[in-house]
């Protein structure tokens, strides 16, 4: 049951750092679900977790070089840089408050 479905927008030709266009999809398709599910235990907020599934994904783009291949799965990888994301935004709210 997919919760949520964005399609990413990447090029196509390009590859970007570890990850290229078609591998960034085939892993939002293989675990944005658990990974939305994590964000949503945390964040609780529908719209807020969205965008951290958003933020995750374009993050792993970017972050390609810090991610050694030995030191963990892809779903682990990601949820790390999920979570971060989480923080962060906790603990933004929490200084408003």
């Amino acid at each position: 049951m997919t919760v949520f479905s964005v399609s990413l927008r990447l090029p196509t030709t390009i590859p970007v750092g570890r990850f290229n266009a078609a591998q960034i999809t085939e892993l939002y398709q293989k675990y944005s679900d658990a990974v939305y599910g994590n964000i949503l235990l945390l964040l609780i907020f529908r719209e807020i977790s969205e965008k951290t599934l958003e933020n995750t994904f374009i993050e792993l783009n970017l972050s390609h070089t810090k991610y050694c291949l030995k030191s963990c799965s892809d779903f682990t990888f990601i949820n790390r840089i999920a979570r971060k994301h989480c923080m962060e935004i906790i603990r933004t709210n929490a200084l408003l408050d």
